[in-house]
């Protein structure tokens, strides 16, 4: 995710792709957290989940995705402020819809862990894009957790890597954030750790918007 603040500013982070399906009437673009709702939205729609400071001011921008990425000629697809499907800065969550073009239909979705669930332990994978590069992955567990808003684990970040999603078993369970520091351990060891967003705190304000994703 590339973001133009247009100040002179400039923004990149790492993202997914989720597809989600308008559930109810009234359903629309543009829903801030707490509430505003408008119209026009389609049936479908694609979206690039990403962290909120990274898409914070947003003039213009674009996102790549593994299945169009190449170091000669990636694919982009264009974000707009007027797109904005979701933000929540106090989480830092956003979900930002896809200009429409060729091969947004085809862009694979992940699966979610749809409810809260008991995470601490669990072994975790962060998949990240640093500077909008090449993809890179990291390994961990859940150190701590902090319900319904975050967690901490120890798969190691790097920058541009927020936005990025936390999976364990294959199944995303989280967005990578931008926040890290020590956690003393057992026997006064101390560890570096990372934040994590749960991701059904961001479905579970989709889905009260009347999105699901499919």
């Amino acid at each position: 995710v590339s973001i133009d603040r247009g100040d002179g500013t400039f923004a990149s982070g790492s993202g997914f792709h989720l597809r989600l399906r308008r559930r109810r009437e009234g359903a629309g673009m543009g829903m801030q957290r707490g509430g505003v709702l408008l119209g026009g939205a389609p049936r479908e729609v694609s979206v690039v989940v990403t962290c909120f400071h990274v898409i914070d001011g947003i003039r213009s921008g674009k996102a790549t995705f593994d299945a169009y990425a190449s170091n000669d000629s990636p694919t982009w697809f264009r974000l707009l402020p007027s797109l904005l499907l979701f933000t929540d800065p106090v989480r830092d969550l956003a979900a930002c819809a896809l200009e429409g073009g060729a091969g947004v239909a085809s862009l694979p979705s992940p699966a979610c862990l749809l409810h809260e669930q008991r995470l601490l332990g669990r072994k975790v994978e962060m998949v990240h894009h640093p500077h909008s590069g090449s993809k890179s992955s990291s390994r961990g567990h859940v150190v701590l957790e902090s319900p319904p808003s975050h967690f901490l684990h120890t798969a190691d970040g790097a920058p541009g890597s927020s936005g990025g999603p936390i999976l364990s078993g294959g199944v995303v369970i989280g967005v990578a954030s931008s926040s890290n520091g020590l956690m003393l351990r057992p026997g006064g060891r101390e560890e570096t750790v990372f934040q994590g967003v749960f991701v059904a705190t961001l479905l579970a304000s989709l889905s009260e918007a009347g999105y699901g994703a499919r």
